[in-house]
């Protein structure tokens, strides 16, 4: 059984007659006021997300259209045998086009057997070479000389060497740049030196197959009974097909993750600079003071803050989280919601926090949004450390042996709430690379994140029921505590410098008011010597404001 319904009543009637609840109500209705009088600033604050993530949805479809032309980004399940293309002309090449070329060069020139060879590569071509598309080189070395003086005029070269026991021996060179123009890939292992191996492989096994042919019809002998099947008016057919290896999506992080996180951060900073401004703004007024000097509490004061800002980045967070499920970004859809929705409130209450503390510091309104700016840079720069360099959440930088400050660093990063964000957003990104992966569950929140480098101590799992990262360090709860942590110290170091930094007319506590009782539980004597001190305050912010200073006497009691 509760309590009759007339002892609650009772019980919250004494409790809102209390000084802090009434102070707490009051100013909470003020804060809301405030940001119903700036309508359209609270109304960009809500809808930054979508129209952030909006940006990012154009930006993934430009990158998925991009990543089709590349092989190792697409994962492919199963591949189908397709014949070896033939030589290609070198006006086909992406960079030479219709400038004078060869089609390839050779070494040695002056060899019989191997003029020949390169007679047939040229003639068994489809089409067949001409005879001005390639050129001979006595040495490797008159051949290189050309290729540096001729840039873009031969998609390569072949090299031989043929032995004292009639073997012949071949290096192809070539140019191993991946070639992009107007949207076209051009793959040089594909396009030029997988067709120069397969024509040289080609003639080479005819040549001696015709040779070793000779021979067994010179001695009448049948050497030759297996080649039978692949031989056709005496020569020998050439099949080869090439089959792509299947292989799942070849990456460990893709670009929509590093601009995706920079999207959700600059979508949940809007709120920053906008408390910090606020705060700032109520400080060069003189607000804050008037109201400290008729009795309002600092716990009043940064609750009812806090509890307003709490409620305005809950609803950011929750509209990031659904925005981002009806574009259909996997990033979202796939990964847990209660996840998401928890790492974007946290960041947000730890950054709120965050900006309490810078606000303690600055006097200006314009001042806190030039500051705010700058935060954004600063936490921009360090994701972008974190996404490419994988630092200071690598394995091999947090356990390394050689480099003490490894573990020094990962704390340094962590003290600001940009970096467990993107560390997050990172993993979340990591669990949704391609379409078979299956997202971040609650459960794994402290299961999915380990390290282990030895495969044959890796717990077995199905990567398309279950993400595990068997590479990692400091998995989402440690993230989560981290930002809770953060909220806190941040919140609490803001109400405490509040205090001892200088206000508005120059006054400030002792550093060690916290220790001294008279904060906690003031007595008469100091309560008179507080009112003296609010009669200075009030002069002074007087001839602050109207720039007209007034004299107050005070009476001695």
């Amino acid at each position: 059984m509760g309590l009759p319904w007339d002892a609650l009543g009772l019980l919250g009637e004494k409790v809102f007659r209390g000084r802090f609840m009434q102070q707490f109500a009051a100013l909470l209705y003020k804060n809301v006021l405030v940001a119903w009088r700036s309508r359209r600033a609270t109304a960009i604050r809500i809808v930054a997300p979508f129209v952030f993530l909006l940006l990012a949805l154009i930006v993934n479809l430009a990158l998925n259209a991009n990543n089709t032309l590349q092989e190792r980004q697409v994962a492919t399940s199963s591949s189908t045998p397709a014949p070896i293309s033939a030589i290609p002309a070198c006006e086909q090449d992406l960079y030479i086009a219709g400038r004078a070329c060869v089609d390839f060069v050779y070494t040695p020139s002056n060899d019989t057997v191997i003029n020949t060879i390169v007679d047939s590569i040229m003639a068994s071509n489809h089409p067949p070479i001409p005879e001005h598309k390639v050129k001979g080189f006595v040495s490797r070395r008159e051949a290189e000389e050309y290729l540096v003086s001729h840039p873009d005029g031969s998609l390569g070269a072949v090299h031989f060497s043929h032995f004292s026991n009639g073997s012949v021996g071949y290096i192809v060179q070539s140019n191993s740049t991946v070639k992009y123009f107007k949207g076209s890939f051009q793959d040089p292992t594909l396009f030029f030196q997988v067709p120069m191996m397969n024509a040289v492989a080609r003639e080479l096994s005819r040549t001696f197959f015709a040779a070793a042919a000779a021979v067994d019809s010179s001695s009448n002998s049948a050497m030759l009974p297996a080649l039978d099947d692949d031989v056709t008016g005496g020569v020998l057919s050439w099949r080869p097909q090439l089959v792509k290896f299947p292989h799942p999506s070849l990456q460990t992080s893709n670009l929509l993750g590093q601009v995706l996180s920079s999207f959700i951060f600059a979508s949940l900073m809007f709120g920053f600079v906008t408390q910090m401004s606020n705060l700032v703004n109520e400080k060069s007024l003189g607000l804050r003071l008037a109201l400290r000097n008729v009795g309002m509490l600092d716990s009043s004061y940064w609750v009812s803050w806090m509890m307003f800002d709490a409620l305005i980045t809950l609803v950011t967070s929750l509209l990031l989280v659904i925005f981002g499920i009806i574009l259909q970004f996997s990033f979202f859809s796939k990964n847990d919601f209660g996840l998401l929705l928890l790492l974007f409130w946290l960041f947000s209450l730890a950054m709120t926090s965050f900006s309490y503390f810078l606000s303690v510091m600055i006097r200006k309104t314009q001042a806190a949004v030039y500051l705010g700016f700058c935060v954004f840079i600063v936490g921009w720069v360090f994701q972008t450390v974190i996404f490419v360099a994988k630092l200071p959440y690598s394995p091999a930088f947090y356990y390394s042996s050689s480099n003490r400050w490894g573990r020094v660093f990962f704390w340094v990063f962590n003290l600001f709430p940009w970096d467990p964000l993107t560390k997050g957003i990172s993993d979340f990104n990591e669990a949704t690379l391609s379409p078979s992966d299956p997202g971040l569950r609650w459960s794994q929140q402290y299961t999915y994140c380990s390290y282990q480098p030895d495969p044959s101590k890796q717990a077995p799992h199905n990567p398309t029921v279950e993400f595990r990262s068997y590479d990692c360090v400091y998995p989402m709860h440690q993230i989560y505590w981290n930002l809770v942590v953060q909220w806190v110290v941040y919140w609490a170091l803001a109400a405490y410098l509040n205090n001892v930094v200088p206000n508005e007319v120059g006054t400030r506590s002792p550093v060690w008011f916290v220790f001294s009782p008279s904060y906690w539980r003031p007595r008469p004597a100091d309560q008179v010597a507080a009112m003296h001190r609010v009669v200075q305050q009030v002069g002074v912010l007087l001839c602050h404001l109207s720039r007209h200073c007034v004299r107050f006497s005070t009476v001695s009691v």
